[in-house]
């Protein structure tokens, strides 16, 4: 071999681990999220609980009741955040049941996963092997 040519030796390992997961471990990959929509989901159901009872009297006063007064600002915010809130609590609810449907699928592709059999064809590198060339010296790269 040159002075300037690398000898590059790839190899594999000679046995694969096999990495088991417990089933407790799976129910907390379950319940792990990361995407904080269980957190935005309860503060929409806040921002419904508190605007509730105001966006009511608001909306009785304006159209149901005997004397008709004009509807506040008050009234019409409460009005606008109910409704900001309850389609708010409803994406965070189909966004965390369609989420759920995918940790268990991916709970299912792991456990048939498992019960996978390895199989692995050991190849051992040869230490004399000379570097292939082409019949060309090999140039060094500039950094």
């Amino acid at each position: 071999m040159s002075d300037n040519a690398v000898r590059i030796v790839t190899s594999t390992p000679t046995e694969l681990n096999r990495h088991d997961i417990s089933d407790e471990e799976l129910e907390m990959f379950r319940h792990w999220r990361t995407d904080h929509v269980q957190s935005y989901g309860q503060t929409s159901l806040g921002g419904i609980i508190g605007s509730v009872i105001p966006a009511c009297q608001a909306f009785f006063d304006a159209f149901v009741s005997h004397v008709v007064k004009p509807m506040d600002v008050i009234g019409l915010l409460s009005i606008i955040v109910l409704t900001a809130s309850s389609v708010g609590f409803a994406l965070c609810l189909i966004i965390d049941r369609r989420r759920g449907r995918d940790y268990n699928a991916k709970i299912e592709e792991i456990r048939k996963r498992r019960n996978k059999k390895i199989e692995y064809v050991n190849r051992v590198p040869v230490n004399d092997e000379s570097l292939p060339t082409n019949g060309r010296r090999l140039k060094k790269q500039k950094l």
